[in-house]
C-alpha cells in the first residue's frame, strides 16, 4: 500500500506508545468544526504574537535552595523493570508490562496512584490469536481506553472497557479500526469517555485526507470530533475535564496548527488560539484558563516564543518560558506551576516569583522520570527506571512516587528538632536544677 512494513523490534514496539493524532470535529455542535480557526476559510489566520520583552525566564526568580518543608515526598511503589504508567487523572493509571515471554508480549494492569496498588487488567490482547498485542493505553477512574496493534502489518483496533473501584468491570468494546495506511492511533480518557486520533500515515498513499479526533461515551457508537485538514501535530493531553488538541488551522497557504482546548461531556471549544506558521509544539495543555506549550526547536521568527523551551503565560502580557524542553505538558498543583525535564521537576510560584527543584530518584537511568499525570492535579506522580545494586548484582525496578508541594503562597512549617535525651541541655531546651531559684 505504499508504506514502509519493515519490522519493529520487541523493544521498540512497546517503546513507541502509538502515532501521532488525527485532527477532529466537536461532539454535540451543529456543525463539524474545520481547523477551529475561528472561521477563517481564506487568508492567513491570526496568530499568537509574543513580544520579547513580555518573556521571563526563571534567572528573574527566586531560587529557595533550601525547599524543606515545601513538599512531600512519597515513595509509592514498585513495579517490574519496564513497566510504563498513564493516567489522565490523579486518581487511577494504567500500567502497560512487558510479557514474560513473546506471547503476550505485553499486558495492562490499573493502579491505583494512591497506595500504589496493582490490578490485572488484561493479560493479553483481545486479538491475540490474529497476532495482535496491546500497544499503548489510557485510564480515568472510569474507563480503559487500550489500541491493539499487529507489529507485522500495521493493522490496528481501538478498545475501551469499565472501571469500577479500581477493576475492570465490563466487556472489551471495540470503539474503531485500521490498517498500516492510517497512524496508530494516539488516545486518551476522560471520565467515561474514550478519545482518539484517525490520520493518514505520514508517508502513506492517503496524505490528502482529512483526520479526525473521534469520541465515544461509555461504549457508546463513535462521532467525529474535529475534522483537520491535514495531520494533526502531536498527541492529546488531558487537564480535569478538558482535552486539548492541535489540528491544522484552516488557510489559504502555509501550515499552521491550532492548540484547541475541548469539554469533556458538552464537546464545545473552551479556547483556541493558532500558532504561528511551521510552529510544531512537541507538546501543549489548557489548564488554569491558559495554554502551555513546549517548542522543541528554535526558529529565526516568531518573537517571543521562537526558542526553544516551555512557555506559559503569567501575569498581565507576560510569559514564563522554561529553558528546558519539558518531556511531558507541564501541570499545576497547589498553585505551583511544574515541569518535567530529564533529571529533575521543577515547582515555580509565578506570583511570588520563587521555584524550588525536586531531583530525580538515585540510581534512576539518565532519562530520568516521566510525569504519569498532568495538567490540574492534587499531587504530582512520576515514575522512573531504578537501578539498585547489591554487591555486583545488579536489580532494575520501577519506582512510583508522589510529590505534593504545599499551597502556593505559604510559609513551610519546620518541625522542631526532636530533643536528644543523652543531651538534655542542647539548644532550644532549658537546663534543669534543684537548687532552689533566687527571688
Amino acid at each position: 500500500m505504499g508504506r514502509d512494513r519493515s519490522q519493529l523490534s520487541r523493544r521498540d514496539f512497546l517503546r513507541l506508545g502509538g502515532g501521532a493524532l488525527a485532527c477532529a470535529t466537536v461532539l454535540g455542535a451543529p456543525a463539524v468544526l474545520t481547523g477551529c480557526s475561528g472561521g477563517s476559510d481564506k487568508g492567513t489566520p491570526s496568530t499568537l504574537e509574543v513580544s520579547t520583552n513580555d518573556v521571563v525566564t526563571l534567572d528573574a526568580f527566586a531560587e529557595i535552595e533550601d525547599p524543606t518543608g515545601y513538599y512531600e515526598i512519597k515513595d509509592i511503589a514498585q513495579y517490574p523493570a519496564g513497566t510504563m504508567l498513564f493516567a489522565s487523572e490523579d486518581v487511577t493509571a494504567a500500567a502497560l508490562l512487558t510479557g514474560q515471554t513473546a506471547s503476550p508480549l505485553s499486558t495492562c494492569s490499573l493502579v491505583n496512584l494512591e497506595d500504589g496498588a496493582m490490578t490485572p487488567a488484561l493479560e493479553r490482547a483481545v486479538n491475540h490469536d490474529m497476532g495482535y498485542s496491546i500497544f499503548a493505553v489510557r485510564a480515568s477512574k472510569e474507563l480503559l481506553v487500550w489500541v491493539e496493534s499487529n507489529y507485522l502489518t500495521s493493522d490496528w483496533m481501538v478498545y475501551c472497557a469499565t472501571i469500577a473501584n479500581g477493576k475492570l468491570t465490563g466487556q472489551p468494546v471495540k470503539l474503531d479500526e485500521g490498517n498500516g495506511e492510517y497512524d496508530t492511533p494516539e488516545i486518551a480518557a476522560i471520565g467515561t469517555a474514550a478519545y482518539w486520533i484517525v490520520q493518514p500515515a505520514e508517508n502513506g498513499p492517503r496524505t490528502t485526507e482529512n483526520s479526525y479526533l473521534r469520541v465515544a461515551s461509555g461504549g457508546s457508537r463513535s462521532s467525529d470530533m474535529i475534522t483537520s485538514e491535514g495531520r494533526f501535530n502531536g498527541g492529546l493531553s488531558v487537564s480535569g475535564q478538558v482535552l486539548t488538541a492541535m489540528p491544522r488551522a484552516k488557510a489559504s497557504s502555509g501550515v499552521y496548527y491550532e492548540l484547541t482546548a475541548i469539554a469533556s461531556g458538552s464537546g464545545s471549544v473552551v479556547a483556541s488560539q493558532v500558532m504561528p506558521h511551521s510552529f510544531r509544539p512537541s507538546n501543549a495543555i489548557y489548564m488554569n484558563n491558559a495554554f502551555a506549550f513546549t517548542i522543541p526547536a528554535s526558529y529565526d521568527y516568531g518573537g517571543g516564543i521562537a526558542n526553544v523551551g516551555t512557555y506559559y503565560p503569567i501575569a498581565g502580557n507576560a510569559w514564563l518560558r522554561l529553558a528546558r524542553q519539558s518531556l511531558t505538558p507541564p501541570g499545576i498543583c497547589n498553585g505551583w506551576l511544574f515541569a518535567k525535564s530529564s533529571s529533575r521537576t521543577v515547582f515555580i510560584d509565578t506570583r511570588e516569583e520563587k521555584y524550588f527543584v525536586v531531583n530525580a530518584p538515585d540510581g534512576c537511568t539518565d532519562y530520568g522520570d516521566y510525569s504519569v499525570c498532568v495538567g490540574e492535579v492534587a499531587r504530582v506522580c512520576n515514575y522512573a527506571t531504578v537501578n539498585k545494586y547489591e554487591g555486583a548484582e545488579r536489580t532494575t525496578q520501577v519506582m512510583l512516587r508522589s510529590i505534593t508541594p504545599i499551597p502556593a503562597g505559604t510559609e513551610p512549617v519546620i518541625p522542631e528538632p526532636e530533643p536528644d535525651p543523652a543531651n538534655p541541655t542542647q539548644p532550644g531546651t532549658e537546663p534543669t536544677t534543684t537548687e532552689p531559684i533566687e527571688r
